[in-house]
């Protein structure tokens, strides 16, 4: 394992990328790619193509940290992105419908 004790995520990473992990700039949606060993020399495409997410990349801080928990000794929190939170917290709205009263008008005859 790469963890050495009880160690922030920064120190983690820093630990990581000295036995060969490192990130390249994500497209689209995804702002980085965290690369694992295995993969680090080659160029995006080829991770992409040849690459298996979550195993030789990794596509958000989160799920690299979950890993490194997983399978590589580290011990500190895993952190959930702000969006994924503001998703959630969308989601356990539970919305009520509108109601909508409808007045007739009365005429006198």
């Amino acid at each position: 394992p790469v963890a050495e004790g009880v160690m922030d995520w920064t120190e983690m990473w820093n630990s990581m990328a000295t036995q060969g992990w490192t990130w390249m700039t994500g497209n689209g949606l995804v702002d980085r790619y965290y690369v694992h060993p295995n993969f680090a020399n080659r160029k995006k495409a080829e991770i992409m193509k040849k690459g298996k997410e979550g195993e030789d990349y990794f596509v958000n801080e989160e799920s690299v940290m979950r890993y490194a928990k997983k399978y590589l000794g580290f011990r500190g929190a895993v952190a959930t992105p702000a969006s994924n939170i503001n998703n959630d917290q969308r989601r356990g709205r539970k919305r009520t419908a509108a109601v909508v009263a409808t007045v007739e008008p009365i005429i006198k005859t």
